[in-house]
């Protein structure tokens, strides 16, 4: 057996009278993981989009519930989708997984409650939490209330990240970005009633978000060169160059998307780099940034 599939099985190893449940996104699923889905084990119901009437349309490319308790067994139906999402967690954030007692299409409707939110500015906004490498930064900005609300109905919840490291979900802050901050309404209210999110988890969650939105934007604009690396470790090195140029002072989130996308670009490890520590280094000098990032452009790996 497998390494990681041995790591999980350990990791969430259901309870008596618990499931074994996967939180995937179906719009990352490769056509042979469609094709593994199991024919009648995927009800409308363990779709989250299915439960608002304004995502119901989509709910082929949403997140979904998978209730794998058991798939661990090679003679299990579903025994090749789990080794394959097992695997597939060191290069992309298709799944988590989860244990609960909750029946599998209540546990869809609870989390479909936060799926829609209400942004500081009133816009109204889908909130893609169940992205595997997002969802860590997503728990750890809810309110205690928010957080307590959310993990409820769950004993156990494990992502992997792209390092390969697993992220414990279930283990609740020792401090709390916010204090306040109420759950969604409860069923049959939610989840048509948007959330509130405040202008500080807004803040944290477009940060968190960047690293995602730079690697598809990479994906989208150059094909070929993003081709040649897998999106764990495209992931990382975006992370990894906001976070040298966050500490640099770089807060604006163009400018921190200019200059991670100049690092993609421009070849691995970019933000390990002398040279590029000392551009960022000019910034807090009192430098030009436009002047900066055209000194960045130039430099490869």
């Amino acid at each position: 057996m497998q390494p990681t599939i041995q790591e999980l099985i350990e990791l969430t190893q259901p309870q008596q009278d618990e499931r074994r449940y996967v939180l995937v996104d179906l719009a990352q699923l490769t056509p042979e993981q469609l094709r593994l889905l199991p024919a009648n084990g995927l009800p409308a119901s363990a779709r989250l989009f299915s439960h608002d009437p304004i995502l119901e349309g989509q709910r082929d490319i949403g997140p979904a519930l998978l209730d794998l308790t058991g798939a661990e067994d090679p003679a299990h139906d579903s025994h090749a989708l789990f080794a394959s999402l097992a695997e597939s967690g060191h290069t992309t954030a298709q799944a988590s997984w989860l244990t609960s007692a909750a029946r599998q299409d209540l546990l869809a409707q609870h989390f479909a409650r936060y799926l829609k939110v209400a942004l500081p500015d009133q816009r109204r906004a889908l909130l893609r939490f169940y992205d595997a490498w997002l969802l860590p930064r997503f728990v750890r900005v809810l309110s205690p209330a928010q957080w307590d609300d959310f993990m409820r109905y769950t004993s156990r919840w494990h992502a992997m990240q792209p390092d390969g490291a697993w992220a414990d979900l279930h283990q609740r802050p020792a401090q709390f970005a916010v204090e306040s901050g109420d759950a969604p309404p409860a069923a049959p209210i939610a989840p048509a009633t948007p959330w509130p999110m405040s202008e500080i988890q807004h803040q944290m969650m477009v940060y968190a978000g960047l690293p995602g939105s730079v690697m598809r934007r990479y994906f989208d604009e150059h094909p070929k060169q993003a081709a040649q690396r897998t999106r764990a470790e495209i992931y990382g090195e975006s992370t990894q160059t906001m976070r040298a140029a966050a500490r640099h002072g770089v807060g604006a989130i163009d400018d921190l998307e200019a200059i991670m996308m100049i690092g993609l670009l421009n070849g691995p490890a970019f933000a390990d780099l002398p040279a590029v520590r000392e551009q960022l280094a000019r910034l807090e000098s009192g430098a030009e940034f436009e002047q900066v990032l055209t000194r960045l452009a130039v430099i490869r790996s």
